[in-house]
């Protein structure tokens, strides 16, 4: 059977415990892109915890937040976003029980109760 794809997650895999990849990781991701396989992160983070990887790396793809999102170098090829009903949800009771809640929009990252949000996401 012929490999097409390979995918990596992050911590303890791509990334060593000293939040480093190692050289000899380098190597074989260079190694099996040479054989034609493409290469990727798949993991439970977001997008703007692994862009910088795969630029530094030459990755091909992301499967982000445990498949919600991926993308390529190009283009989102799935995206599955929360409903805002749910999100409305999450927020509230995020805020009711002074919980910290990760907000990635636009490849960009902030913490609710750090940045102000957007103000449409609870009016439409």
């Amino acid at each position: 059977m012929e490999v097409k794809a390979v995918f990596f997650d992050i911590d303890g895999t791509l990334v060593n415990d000293s939040k480093s990849v190692l050289k000899s990781t380098k190597e074989a991701i260079k190694i099996v892109k040479e054989q034609g396989v493409l290469v990727g992160v798949a993991t439970g983070r977001g997008p703007f915890f692994v862009k910088d990887l795969m630029d530094d790396l030459d990755l091909d793809f992301a499967v982000t937040y445990n498949g919600q999102y991926i993308f390529n170098k190009d283009r989102v090829l799935f995206a599955s976003p929360i409903d805002k009903r749910s999100l409305r949800q999450i927020i509230s009771y995020a805020k009711k029980n002074r919980k910290r809640l990760p907000w990635e929009r636009d490849k960009t990252l902030s913490v609710l109760g750090l940045c102000p949000l957007d103000s449409a996401l609870f009016h439409n």
